[in-house]
């Protein structure tokens, strides 16, 4: 008899050999026309491990399932997973060596052959196990008591029992549950018995177990009632339940699957066919505990992230400072996204005339954007540029961008809009790189009031080292107010599903009574308003410098 699901397997298997080989071949192809070698190898490797693999797949995938016990599971599944391995380690050495090359669409090209593997991998693993619990057990039907023992020490060998796990049995009849018992406890599990659901429910809310094996006919509460208060119980679905009847009902077995039983099998049942269910079904259980046990750990380090993120935050606030008062004012809202960001601004006295002030906004999210933010802003407080004149705005983004380069930064970039304003003479100089264009609002008794933009182009910082930067120079009439803000706080979805414009965002400011007092919140509440978000997608800064 051909192995079920053999002439799937091995369609699925050629298939996705036939692209890593083809993969492999297109990368091929490049290195020699790049005259690049530095993975030729592993190239080599992975051609020679997927076409071993091949020769398994056209060798053994088309044998019985006879053929294959006489040959031996073990010996089948080390013939498949030797070149499968080897592939995979190569396809792992390769990607390093792209990534230390900086080679990415080769590294991109072999994650797609280490996906391949995992499909590979998966596939396998469901076939050998199929094999090893179903095919084997249930072709012990056909076998003399000779062939049943000689299954049974294969089995010993090749499949891994779970000699702790307990099983409630629940029957009515006590030699069926005297014979199971039997049977279940020369195997080494321990043994719980009832002889009726309501019995089982007091059983199980004292003990735990990791298998229920239950008879459907009984008196007052009939298996499949059993079976649907189990399901409904959070405490108790998780157990996996073998029905075991007399009934050769198909009808019935449908209706117990449907209900969320396990397996079925049937009162007349075979010794090592019992064994495969029941070590089948206790491995999923384990592995579903695993799998919960691992959920509630990642769900504690989330807990423990989140909190070291909001700690972050509050460090990152504690940064930014006090709003300013008198004949210049500085007023501020800073509302980061979910996520730790990379915004951050500061303004500063240079000396008793001159107000440095400037607006940081990193690419991404998450600690390493906020780091380099709070960095960047660091290094402005400090003036930390030993040859840099801070009251010349393109001076500073120049040492800036000289020193925060991509690729030394994690392939992080930022914009910045750095001014400096003399109130002496009332002037603003100020450089933008790569950041909107601050909006000045001039004096107007009425609304609408009169705004308009102050560009100064510039790439952001980080993508050439070469870039040149250049000062813009407007002087302040009294009354006037100066709004920088990072691109979260415009770029927003609205309710309709389209994006705010910038225009929209200067007709907003525009039409805002402004009495003297602070308008930052206001702003912010407008905006969100629009959006019909509880918070922003993105970091989200707005500073407002009144004259």
């Amino acid at each position: 008899m051909i192995n079920p699901g053999a002439g799937f397997l091995r369609h699925e298997l050629r298939g996705f050999l036939s692209l890593i080989l083809s993969y492999t071949d297109l990368l091929t192809e490049e290195t020699q026309l790049r005259q690049e070698s530095f993975y030729d190898k592993n190239l080599l490797d992975i051609r020679q491990s997927a076409q071993d693999l091949k020769d398994q797949v056209n060798e053994f995938l088309g044998k019985s399932s006879e053929e294959l016990r006489s040959f031996g599971i073990h010996k089948v599944k080390q013939e498949f997973y030797s070149p499968l391995y080897s592939l995979i380690a190569s396809a792992q050495d390769a990607k390093e060596l792209c990534k230390i090359k900086k080679e990415e669409q080769a590294s991109r090209d072999f994650d797609k052959i280490l996906k391949f593997t995992g499909s590979i991998l998966n596939l396998l693993e469901g076939f050998f196990t199929r094999l090893s619990l179903d095919n084997l057990a249930e072709s012990a039907y056909h076998f003399s008591t000779r062939d049943m023992t000689d299954l049974e020490d294969s089995l010993s060998g090749e499949m891994v029992s779970i000699l702790d796990g307990t099983i409630l049995i629940v029957d009515d009849d006590d030699m069926n549950r005297a014979l199971l018992s039997l049977h279940l406890e020369k195997q080494g599990y321990t043994v719980i018995k009832a002889k009726s659901g309501t019995e089982a429910f007091t059983l199980l809310r004292e003990k735990s177990c990791d298998l229920i094996i239950l008879d459907i006919m009984m008196p007052e509460m009939n298996g499949y009632k059993v079976l649907e208060l189990l399901k409904f119980d959070k405490n108790l679905k998780h157990i996996p339940v073998i029905i075991m009847s007399a009934l050769d009902d198909m009808q019935s077995i449908v209706h117990c699957i449907e209900i969320g039983a396990e397996d079925y099998l049937s009162k007349i049942f075979n010794p090592i066919l019992l064994r495969a269910r029941v070590n089948a079904s206790i491995e999923k259980k384990r592995l579903r505990d695993k799998e919960q046990q691992y959920i509630k750990a990642l769900q504690e380090s989330q807990k423990l992230l989140d909190k070291e993120l909001s700690e972050a935050a509050q460090y990152v606030r504690s940064l930014l400072p006090l709003p300013l008062e008198g004949e210049l004012g500085c007023n501020w809202i800073f509302n980061p996204s979910a996520q730790l960001g990379g915004d951050s601004f500061g303004y500063h006295w240079l000396n008793e005339n001159n107000l440095a002030v400037y607006l940081i906004d990193v690419s991404g999210h998450g600690i390493g954007a906020a780091l380099l933010s709070v960095t960047v802003m660091n290094v402005l407080r400090a003036q930390a540029f030993q040859f840099t004149n801070y009251f010349k705005p393109a001076e500073v983004v120049s040492s800036l961008n000289r020193t925060f380069q991509m690729e030394q930064q994690n392939d992080m970039f930022f914009t910045i809009w750095y001014g400096v304003y003399d109130k002496r003479d009332r002037t603003l100089r100020y450089t933008s790189a790569g950041a909107p264009p601050a909006i000045l609002v001039k004096p107007s008794r009425g609304i609408p009031a009169k705004v308009e933009l102050l560009p100064a182009g510039g790439m952001a910082i980080g993508f050439d080292r070469s870039e040149n930067f250049f000062t813009q120079e407007i002087e302040v009439a009294p009354g006037s107010r100066i709004y920088l803000f990072s691109d979260g706080v415009y770029e927003i979805k609205k309710k309709n599903g389209k994006r705010m414009e910038l225009q929209e965002f200067m007709d907003l400011i525009k039409l805002l009574p402004w009495k003297g007092k602070p308008l930052p919140e206001t702003i912010f509440k407008e905006v969100i308003g629009i959006a019909g978000l509880d918070r922003l997608e993105d970091d989200a800064s707005l500073i407002e410098i009144c004259f």
